[in-house]
């Protein structure tokens, strides 16, 4: 039997993965590599170069059980982190751990920070494109 999946993000990535080995499996996608919308940017700045992950961000029990599974049946080791995030520029550095703690929404005191956070960003933004 043959099968074409279209498309090689991580749904059709687990799926080529759990059909019968006995299946041939033909992938295709606009891309020439696989991932769908994950995947690492390299961007120069500064003469360095700096790898940006995009798309695939958070990996839980709660939410991504399914995916889990595959890496353990693959033997892919993994390693625990907390959900933080951090912007340095030459004369600054923003970080927070928790960041997205549900008291931040709550908190009026935290959107001063917040907004802060847009001008550092933007700040830092527009150095990039310089």
């Amino acid at each position: 039997m043959k099968i074409a999946i279209i498309g090689t993000g991580i749904s059709a990535l687990s799926s080529a993965f759990y059909l019968d080995k006995n299946i041939s499996i033909d992938m295709y996608d606009i891309e020439d590599r696989l991932g769908g919308h994950t995947d690492t940017h390299s961007i120069k700045l500064r003469n360095k170069e700096i790898r940006v992950d995009t798309g695939f961000i958070v990996c839980n029990d709660r939410n991504y059980n399914n995916f889990l599974n595959i890496l353990d049946e693959c033997s892919v080791n993994l390693n625990i982190s907390d959900m933080s995030y951090s912007l340095s520029t030459d004369d600054k550095t923003w970080c927070s751990k928790d960041f997205f703690r549900p008291s931040h929404y709550l908190s009026i005191f935290f959107l001063p920070n917040l907004l802060n956070l847009r001008i550092l960003i933007k700040n830092f933004i527009f150095k990039i494109e310089k």
